[in-house]
């Protein structure tokens, strides 16, 4: 969060980024069908749901102000301990080598407790791969 005050009468223009950076460890409980499109081609639907325990959660931002002072934040960030996201994948295969394609939507609200502002935040996951069949 960046937090500034010019003591002046206006709110002053400031450029910048903010990236929050996540770390998880999932596990993914799925079923799913496969379809045989013939001998060498197949393709692999599943749904299931990722359970995402959160490790880490810290906010890095810079911004630029009108005169070029520049301001920055380095925060952790309190969060949820653990996300259910609801996720569905779609995978193609040619013998064994495959594409894989997926999608999860989380549950949890990752501004549940903020004050001010838009305060809903959900997990959006998307997952493109290239995969290998062993069997």
């Amino acid at each position: 969060m960046l937090l500034y005050y010019s003591g002046a009468d206006y709110l002053p223009t400031l450029s910048g980024r903010t990236h929050l950076i996540n770390e998880f460890v999932n596990v993914h409980p799925f079923v799913g069908r496969r379809f045989g499109l013939g001998k060498a081609l197949s393709v692999d639907v599943s749904a299931g749901a990722d359970l995402g325990l959160l490790l880490h959660s810290q906010e890095k931002g810079r911004a630029t102000d009108e005169q070029g002072q520049t301001l920055s934040s380095n925060l952790e960030r309190p969060q949820p301990g653990l996300d259910v996201r609801p996720r569905l994948n779609l995978t193609t295969y040619y013998k064994r080598a495959g594409l894989s394609l997926g999608y999860s939507h989380g549950l949890t609200n990752y501004r549940r407790s903020w004050v001010g502002g838009v305060n809903e935040a959900y997990a959006q996951v998307w997952r493109l791969g290239v995969v290998y069949r062993l069997r």
